[in-house]
């Protein structure tokens, strides 16, 4: 009866306007498979709503992830003038939960805090009852959520007992898996032929130049196309953004980029498709080697720019849907790019301007997409 209850108080929170957080990967939320996970804003506040089932509960990961989650959104309301966010805790059990009445008992009082924490309790009984726990320091109710409540355990109460031995209990995992298939992002199957030839290309002209001179040879980068700050500036030799980010200097060099396509940008085409991804990887390539025209002197080749404005765009994408990406998270996705940041950082003669202006590029670009998408699902 606690799953069925869950997964009807779930979906009315959904109609009542909540969005699943599908971001559960990395300890954002409390997380499990025990833990359902909603968000919504109202005005200038956040709630945050976690539907668990206390008989299955881990409760101290619950709490340590719900401390970790509140200290994660004070950093980030600091000085900000908004209305705070309210974590809505909802243990659901069939009996008596010692740790639930617990976290109830020792909540502190609303008012003052930028991120409240708030705890209810509800026990299930066989005779369609229903037992209400909160604190009296606290609410019994918030933005109406205390209606959801009522309208789930009203359905739930409203089968004969022969219904609700029919009605199959849904397991927490399913529901978070018809609510990411209700994400109005949706993944398409499409070719992996563009990037591969993006690759292709990038090799053959590495080996052109291993032949006609050494790919790091500065006088056969410039011969091929190289970025040379005074000659697009002064010269006018416009043609250099869009040429130097075809060039690399040397295999190592080309396969660096290589990788970091290779793990960005398939997973990343299935939610904006070639031509939109493919548009990034150029814009953001000519957008980081404009930045490198005019922050680096120094003759300058490679797609680290177009790279990372995939890479952008999908860290864009992996935050705004809240969606695991072939089994990577935001989170997961985030510290592979800070590692390679890191790593370029520790070798010479590395454009940062590029890196820098194309992860700018593909974040504004992948954000203001998923912003769009999200707006007309509503």
């Amino acid at each position: 009866m606690t799953s069925e209850y869950i997964a009807l108080l779930f979906k009315k929170l959904i109609e009542a306007g909540f969005e699943a957080d599908l971001r559960n990967a990395g300890g954002t939320t409390p997380s499990g498979a025990e833990v359902l996970s909603l968000q919504r804003q109202f005005g200038q506040s956040l709630c945050f709503v976690m539907l668990a089932d206390a008989e299955k509960l881990d409760f101290d990961r619950f709490e340590a992830n719900l401390e970790r989650m509140g200290a994660s959104l004070t950093g980030d309301l600091a000085g900000q003038a908004s209305g705070g966010a309210y974590l809505l805790s909802v243990f659901v059990s069939g009996r008596p939960n010692p740790r639930a009445e617990a976290l109830i008992e020792s909540a502190e009082p609303l008012g003052g805090q930028k991120v409240c924490r708030i705890f209810w309790a509800q026990r299930l009984l066989l005779d369609k009852e229903r037992r209400f726990s909160y604190s009296q320091k606290q609410t019994d109710d918030i933005f109406n959520i205390r209606a959801a409540c009522d309208a789930a355990f009203a359905q739930l109460g409203g089968l004969s007992d022969a219904e609700r031995a029919r009605l199959p209990a849904t397991p927490l995992a399913q529901l978070k898996s018809e609510a990411k298939s209700a994400s109005p992002f949706k993944p398409a199957r499409v070719s992996l032929i563009p990037m591969w030839a993006i690759l292709a290309v990038n090799l053959l002209l590495v080996a052109a130049m291993t032949l006609d001179g050494g790919s790091a040879n500065t006088g056969t980068l410039v011969k091929y196309g190289a970025l040379v700050p005074d000659l697009v500036l002064r010269g006018g030799e416009y043609f250099r953004l869009f040429t130097a980010m075809f060039l690399h200097a040397g295999f190592i060099h080309f396969l660096s980029n290589a990788l970091g396509m290779y793990i960005f940008y398939p997973r990343a085409v299935k939610y904006f498709g070639n031509f939109r991804l493919m548009g990034v990887y150029i814009l953001a390539g000519l957008f980081g080697n404009c930045c490198m025209a005019l922050f680096n002197p120094a003759v300058a080749v490679g797609a680290s720019g177009a790279v990372y404005g995939v890479i952008g765009a999908t860290l864009a994408l992996a935050y705004f849907s809240g969606l695991d990406l072939d089994g990577l998270s935001v989170y997961v996705l985030l510290i592979f790019t800070i590692a390679g940041f890191a790593f370029s950082f520790l070798m010479p003669n590395v454009g940062q301007a590029a890196h820098i202006g194309g992860l700018l590029f593909g974040l504004v670009y992948g954000g203001l997409y998923c912003i769009n998408v999200k707006k007309k699902a509503r």
